[in-house]
């Protein structure tokens, strides 16, 4: 029953509620390791990229805040996007939409 309330909230189709509920438990089993490891041996292993920007902030975008148990996915992706915004790039070269650019969003 919970997979049909999450369908209208997450996605159209049951196979997006699993795909978030799997990302979830991945970011969950992260954040467990950055609690025993330390989250700077953690963040040494994530992709460090310019590349992961742009999926990252459209992940970070389509989370929920009002739901508060999926604490762990906020904290790892805020993890890996403190990492991701240490590299000097130019924020012209991610425009890829053409809707609006990302320096309109900030």
């Amino acid at each position: 029953m919970a997979t049909n309330n999450m369908v209208g909230v997450y996605g159209t189709s049951p196979e997006e509620v699993l795909d978030y509920e799997v990302k979830h438990v991945a970011f969950r089993c992260l954040y467990f390791i950055s609690k025993v490891r330390g989250y700077k041996v953690v963040a040494i292993h994530l992709p460090h990229e310019t590349a992961d920007l742009e999926p990252l902030l459209h992940y970070l975008e389509n989370q929920d805040p009002g739901v508060q148990l999926k604490w762990e996915t906020h904290y790892s992706l805020l993890l890996w996007l403190s990492l991701v915004v240490k590299i000097p790039f130019h924020l012209q070269r991610f425009d890829t939409s053409t809707s609006e650019p990302i320096m309109g969003e900030f």
